[in-house]
């Protein structure tokens, strides 16, 4: 705890059961998912396609769906750093800080999760970025929901420190920018066209897949990253948290060089039979009259 974290934290929850609505609204939007990170998958899914051209994607379309499938990248190694760096208590749960929760709202947070970095933060973050990459209006739309309705619950209720949300929003906008290396755009681009043009149906399940992950905010995911991390640990010779930090570290910068490397085989001449279909998917021939070509093969008829 630093003095500039409780500083903030402190002035905030000076307003604790002040006003009993702010402090209804904001256990709300911290209890409902929907009202966080779905408004913001509306909002991705909004910027996805173009207004002017129905049924077709928004220019830059591969750095947007580039970010969604790195915000779960993202949110993993938040994870992974949470747990392997050292422990941070949560205000909460921090006696010396004397934090007062509001009447209405519960202490849901576990006791013995570490506070840094913030993986909420990370994935508003990474899917704030992508928005941004392909509309601004709508990115500093995102930007304003994430801030007020998505970090300020975690401030107001004790549940992270300033500087963990500032860490993790850093981290998620890096994630994002990996979109936007030429090798790995460009197999995100190639991708995305083969596998709307073959299999439709199996590219909108994917982003159904991928839009309900990151609303439940791979809940899921997290839970089964964190039971396998501690089995590990209980099991694997590295006991240390130095060492199994490195260890973990190690690992994440190998998956990310097999990605790099999987995507400049994408990128490679004719990875997909892509030659087959063009942007427009109609096919208009020109046509001439059958008059004109008699004409043209009979000249002195």
């Amino acid at each position: 705890m630093n003095r500039v974290d409780a500083f903030l934290v402190l002035s905030l929850n000076h307003f604790a059961d002040r006003w009993r609505w702010l402090d209804w609204l904001v256990t709300r939007a911290d209890h409902s998912n929907l009202i966080t990170a779905g408004v913001l998958v509306f909002l991705a899914w909004y910027a996805l396609f173009d207004r002017d051209q129905p049924g077709q994607l928004r220019k830059g379309y591969e750095l947007l769906l580039g970010s969604f499938l790195l915000s779960a990248v993202a949110v993993v190694t938040a994870r992974a750093l949470a747990l392997t760096l050292p422990f941070r208590s949560r205000p909460i749960w921090t006696p010396d800080l004397h934090f007062h929760l509001p009447l209405v709202a519960e202490q849901r947070v576990p006791l013995g999760w570490s506070s840094f970095p913030s993986d909420h933060a990370v994935l508003y973050a990474t899917v704030v970025t992508g928005i941004f990459f392909v509309s601004r209006r709508l990115g500093w739309l995102a930007i304003g929901w994430a801030a007020v309705v998505g970090c300020f619950p975690l401030l107001y209720l004790g549940i992270h420190w300033p500087s963990d949300i500032l860490a993790g929003a850093l981290l998620g906008v890096a994630f994002a920018q990996i979109a936007r290396i030429p090798v790995l755009r460009s197999a995100f681009r190639q991708f995305v066209i083969y596998l709307r043009r073959r299999e439709p149906g199996l590219f909108f399940a994917m982003l159904f897949f991928g839009s309900y992950q990151v609303v439940t905010l791979f809940d899921d995911g997290r839970r089964i990253a964190s039971r396998v991390y501690h089995l590990v640990k209980e099991t694997a010779a590295l006991h240390g948290t130095v060492a199994f930090g490195v260890t973990s570290l190690i690992v994440i910068l190998v998956a990310i060089g097999a990605a790099v490397w999987a995507a400049r085989r994408l990128a490679s001449p004719r990875p997909f039979p892509l030659s087959r279909w063009k942007d427009d998917p109609d096919v208009t021939v020109p046509t001439t009259s059958l008059v004109e070509q008699k004409d043209r093969i009979l000249p002195g008829a």
